[in-house]
């Protein structure tokens, strides 16, 4: 009985979002698009269609930031979506240790490169298309 009531109560804990994702289990090659739950609403949107798009591939990843609740996250991306091994989650202060605002998507290259998901930057994930078209062997 203890063991269930355990589990329970571990179920909808939030401190397990790290735990279930491990973000330190990325190739460091790809480039990793960083997610923030709240922000430029587009900007999250397109993000998110792109996210949706390249789910399961070997090629980028998704770091989805301060999410508060996976129940929502599940309904908005899809009930797998914590699937697969290109999507994590990871709470804290992430924006600061990149030098953005956390007000926008960003994109970080192998190469260090960052690069906002902005109305200023539109093309930045076109950009990113094109590189995982030419970088990319599946």
């Amino acid at each position: 009985m203890k063991i269930y009531l355990f589990l329970i109560l571990m179920g909808c804990s939030n401190s397990r979002l790290s735990e279930f994702n491990d973000i330190g289990n990325f190739p460091k090659q790809e480039p990793i698009v960083y997610i923030p739950n709240a922000g430029c609403p587009g900007c999250i949107s397109y993000a998110e269609e792109f996210l949706l798009r390249n789910k399961g591939s070997k090629c980028v990843s998704f770091i989805l930031v301060n999410v508060l609740s996976q129940k929502q996250l599940k309904i908005k991306l899809g009930q797998d979506i914590l699937d697969y091994e290109n999507i994590k989650i990871e709470n804290g202060d992430i924006f600061d240790e990149y030098g953005v605002t956390g007000f926008y998507p960003f994109i970080v290259y192998s190469t260090g490169d960052i690069d906002e998901i902005s109305p200023e930057n539109q093309q930045s994930l076109s950009v990113l298309e094109d590189y995982l078209k030419n970088n990319c062997a599946l």
